[in-house]
């Protein structure tokens, strides 16, 4: 007996890939200021090599809108993956 058939495992991937974009949306939407500071300074240090090549309140801003777009992003693939047969 098989403990997993193909078609549970394509389910299980079009899952994954239809709710990761919304978690991350939802971790920078929740994110605090420590978070975001230590963020940016992790990304302006690997782009860059200085720590603060970006202002804060710009790139608070700009991560702000990536999750939001990302959550969008999320629901709008769900409903194609998965919502549209249920639907129509």
């Amino acid at each position: 007996m098989e403990i997993i058939n193909i078609s549970f495992a394509i389910l299980l991937v079009k899952l994954v890939i239809c709710v990761f974009p919304g978690i991350v949306g939802a971790i920078l939407l929740s994110a605090d200021e420590e978070t975001m500071r230590s963020f940016r300074s992790w990304i302006c240090r690997r782009l860059f090599g200085v720590s603060n090549a970006f202002q804060y309140q710009k790139f608070s801003r700009f991560m702000r809108a990536v999750g939001i777009l990302l959550i969008a992003f999320s629901m709008i693939l769900t409903w194609f993956v998965h919502l549209r047969g249920v639907f129509s």
